[in-house]
């Protein structure tokens, strides 16, 4: 079943996917969760800067994917992953959760703009692991963190300029 959910706002500025995470229930309900709350929270143009409201946006997605785990059997233990772009002006908000990951085109070649939030990642920038090594770990694909998991979560953020763009 596709538990993936994706959100494109162009005119606000907004582009994301979540992914809900695989081996628990009910991924696709996370996921369209991060949909709604962040359809919400960019229902109108944002003011720069937009830092808050996504940092904001990211905590009820966590919230509410929370609660309604703790409250109802059949969502229990449902988590997803969240990797987005927010446009702020001639600069780009890159926020993720979990091992969705966020690429940048500079017409030429893809770099990779996020670190998976995984055992296996750890590993391997702690150096206990090759690249190599890590590609063909059983355990690749185990992530430590995601939305809805915990009562709180912490993203990773950073900003980059977007070339050629102005205002």
């Amino acid at each position: 079943a596709n538990e993936d959910r994706y959100l494109v706002l162009p005119e606000r500025g907004i582009f994301l996917v979540a992914d809900g995470v695989g081996g628990r229930r009910a991924g696709q309900i996370a996921s369209q969760t991060v949909v709604d709350v962040f359809t919400e929270a960019f229902a109108s143009l944002p003011v720069s800067p937009i830092m808050p409201l996504v940092e904001g946006a990211i905590e009820r997605c966590n919230k509410r994917i929370y609660s309604s785990s703790m409250e109802a059997a059949e969502l229990s233990g449902m988590a997803t992953t969240i990797a987005l772009v927010a446009v702020d002006g001639d600069q780009a908000i890159i926020g993720h959760v979990g091992d969705s990951r966020v690429y940048r085109f500079d017409g030429q070649s893809l770099t990779c703009e996020t670190e998976d939030h995984s055992e296996v990642h750890e590993a391997v920038r702690e150096g206990l692991l090759s690249a190599d090594q890590a590609a063909l770990h059983p355990r690749r694909n185990v992530i430590n963190r995601a939305l809805g998991v915990e009562p709180e979560v912490e993203a990773d953020y950073k900003t980059s300029p977007i070339e050629g763009r102005t205002g």
